[in-house]
């Protein structure tokens, strides 16, 4: 079928279905957890605050990220970024 053959607003009422379920779709925890890039990243910041006597720049923001994508997968961003 041809969008032709659709009228303007079975097009934007479809529109707004898409939209809706997207805005109302959960990001799902992953069944296997792999903490390790979480721990990694903590760790290197600690050594670094340890030896350099500073906090790695923006060190809370890349733990959410991480942390994030250890619960939710890697894919979490498209999620993420389609609610906003």
């Amino acid at each position: 079928m041809s969008l032709r053959e659709y009228s303007t607003e079975d097009l934007l009422n479809e529109i707004h279905r898409r939209e809706d379920a997207s805005l109302n779709a959960k990001a799902k925890p992953i069944d296997e957890m792999d903490w390790k890039p979480v721990v990694t990243l903590v760790e290197n910041a600690v050594s670094t605050m340890r030896n350099e006597g500073y906090q790695p720049k923006d060190f809370e923001h890349f733990i959410f990220e991480r942390t994030m994508e250890v619960i939710y997968g890697e894919n979490v961003w498209e999620w993420y970024n389609d609610l906003l």
